[in-house]
């Protein structure tokens, strides 16, 4: 325990000869505080500061959910300008868009929109960065719900499907095989299989327009076929190309000339991966040309 004393009142002043003076009430000394005294002040002191901070800490935290939200920013619409300036490419962080006030949008018009910064030519090649089958693995946009993960996957699984068919032409056709065939009989099935695991890769993100529960159920089964498609497509995959080789093995004219089925394949890619520009550009109703400019009268009609 602290015992303060006045040094002042220790100075009594001096007294005469013989006489007997009481001494001043002021210069007696003070008594000493009860042990713990100071303690408890800095004690009580230090709890009320604790709770003043912890006031304040519960109010900032308040007004941060009601900016944020019960599960993150409170989500709006991309305005012209923020469109306009999401015509990128290429990768970023993921944490990047944590906060972003328009990522649900965002993922929505990436997946549906054609029309974005208002340049055609501009839109014409960020749209065949995001949805062209081969270019997209490498220079789609960071946020496109058919992420980069799926497009790899989806590549595998078109390489793997196109070696059957192009086994069976190669036993059913022997010789010179013209491109038609090939067109007709392998590039096209494995062109529908990819335009399938497409919409099935984004179509989660038309669930977020949906209510709280609902919005939940419809994401989750979405998810669940997606995956579930995904892991049957790898596993047909494989069986495609076991199948494929044990046909090589039965056609004895087949492993004579094995370089015909790489040439079989080859050129199914290469038709797949040309023919989807004039396909996807030109399409009425689905294709660039014709929904660019749609988008374009339907923001003039409504003034932006």
């Amino acid at each position: 325990a602290l015992v303060i004393v006045d040094c002042c009142l220790l100075r009594a002043p001096p007294m005469e000869a013989g006489s007997e003076q009481p001494p001043a009430q002021d210069a007696l000394p003070r008594e000493a505080p009860p042990p713990g005294q100071h303690q408890m002040g800095y004690m009580a002191g230090g709890i009320a500061a604790m709770r003043k901070g912890a006031e304040a800490a519960r109010d900032k935290i308040a007004n941060a959910v009601v900016a944020l939200g019960p599960v993150g920013p409170v989500q709006r619409p991309m305005t012209p300008e923020e469109k306009a300036s999401e015509v990128k490419c290429g990768i970023e962080e993921r944490k990047e868009r944590d906060m972003c006030l328009y990522v649900n949008d965002l993922e929505r018009q990436l997946a549906r929109s054609f029309y974005w910064s208002g340049n055609f030519f501009r839109d014409l090649c960020f749209w065949v960065c995001n949805w062209h089958p081969f270019l997209g693995m490498f220079l789609s946009h960071p946020r496109h719900p058919w992420t980069k993960r799926d497009r790899v996957l989806t590549f595998v699984v078109s390489c793997s499907l196109t070696m059957l068919p192009s086994a069976l032409v190669m036993r059913h056709f022997p010789g010179e095989v013209s491109p038609g065939i090939i067109l007709v009989f392998i590039t096209m099935p494995v062109c529908i299989t990819e335009v399938a695991l497409y919409w099935l890769s984004v179509g989660g993100i038309f669930c977020t327009s949906l209510p709280g529960p609902f919005k939940a159920c419809c994401m989750g089964s979405v998810w669940c076929l997606k995956h579930s498609c995904l892991c049957m497509s790898m596993l047909v995959s494989v069986s495609v190309l076991s199948l494929s080789l044990l046909l090589l093995e039965l056609d004895e004219s087949s492993m004579q000339h094995p370089e015909h089925l790489v040439d079989f394949f080859w050129i199914s890619r290469l038709q797949s991966y040309i023919m989807w520009f004039p396909i996807w550009f030109l399409l009425p109703c689905l294709g660039f040309l014709h929904v660019w400019f749609m988008e374009k009268d339907a923001l003039r009609a409504a003034g932006r």
